[in-house]
């Protein structure tokens, strides 16, 4: 587990469920936090009265390993898989091996899904058709959102505005980040354009010299990323798949304005009025997005956290029930 939405998500998983009391064991192929057991360390303390909570996003090649293993409740988060079509091997070999894998999962007691498009990509790849509880991440966007963007209409008017923009991703071919550095190349001649760009990967090439010298590269750090977010403006993302997106609701909590193609974040969560860029935005297009979104930005912030938090405390409830039958 790496520093990615689905490690994350788990790791917001065991900090709720210790908050509550509960003892919790994290296991995972790969960390770079000291705490997350290897699955030979977990062998030896488990306990048949022990319960999993089982994240699933990719093929598993240890996925027997625990759940042959007696549990007192089995519970499945599906996080959704990336379509292989949109990436390249041997990402894609192992997503596709993902989807396969899906059919061969035992029963769960509780399952769980971050929005209905990854539910629906689950059931078509099973014959099974188990009952889903929709539950977005447990992460700190389920707490009120700011309300207020950290750009105001007024400072957007100014002569060839600074702005301050976020992309938090790795560079994955479906990620489209050559597509958003062409898009910020274009606005660079009317926007004077700085990039923080948050990222474990290599950042790829660009035409624009003068937009790699603005841009912050930086690596994935829980105490710094709060930083981040609260002293950019913008956060962008052209994502052509998201089972979720985490950036893109703390984008809300911290008070950035969203600038996003609709394939970028998992839409139930935004009200039908949200404006989305198209495929092919020009400046004009993104002037009228975030003129409207700085203007209505409290009303679509509310109702993505009124959404979160319901779903959300359903879902645990439920699992809460679970747990201490």
């Amino acid at each position: 587990m790496l520093r990615d939405g689905v490690g994350n998500s788990a790791r917001s998983f065991r900090d709720y469920f210790q908050s509550l009391g509960f003892d919790v064991k994290m296991v995972a192929k790969n960390s770079d936090d000291s705490s997350v057991l290897t699955l030979d360390q977990y062998l030896t303390i488990h306990n048949i009265n022990s319960v999993l909570i089982y994240h699933f996003s990719i093929f598993d090649p240890y996925f027997s390993y625990f759940l042959d293993l007696k549990w007192k409740k089995k519970i499945l988060y599906y996080h959704g898989i990336t379509p292989p079509e949109l990436l390249k091997s041997p990402t894609s070999d192992e997503c596709r091996s993902g989807l396969a894998q899906i059919s061969q999962l035992p029963r769960f007691d509780l399952y769980l899904s971050n929005s209905h498009s990854s539910m629906n990509q689950f059931l078509s790849n099973t014959l099974s058709k188990p009952i889903f509880e929709i539950c977005p991440p447990i992460l700190s966007h389920a707490q009120p959102p700011c309300c207020l963007p950290n750009i105001s209409r007024l400072d957007l008017l100014s002569h060839k505005p600074e702005l301050i923009f976020l992309i938090n991703s790795s560079t994955s071919t479906h990620k489209r980040i050559e597509g958003v550095h062409q898009f910020l190349n274009n606005l660079s001649h009317s926007f004077t354009i700085t990039l923080n760009f948050v990222s474990r990967s290599t950042f790829p090439n660009t035409e624009d010299e003068s937009l790699y010298k603005r841009t912050d590269f930086i690596d994935v750090d829980d105490r710094k990323m709060a930083e981040v977010y609260q002293s950019s403006h913008i956060y962008i993302s052209f994502s052509s798949h998201e089972g979720y997106s985490i950036p893109f609701f703390l984008s809300l909590y911290y008070g950035l304005i969203p600038i996003i193609q609709s394939s970028a974040v998992a839409n139930e969560y935004l009200p039908e009025s949200f404006p989305y860029l198209s495929n092919h935005p020009s400046t004009q297009e993104f002037k009228s997005v975030v003129f409207y979104l700085t203007q209505n930005y409290t009303e679509h912030c509310r109702y993505s956290h009124e959404m979160n938090l319901s779903l959300i405390t359903n879902s645990m409830n439920k699992l809460l029930s679970l747990l201490t039958a």
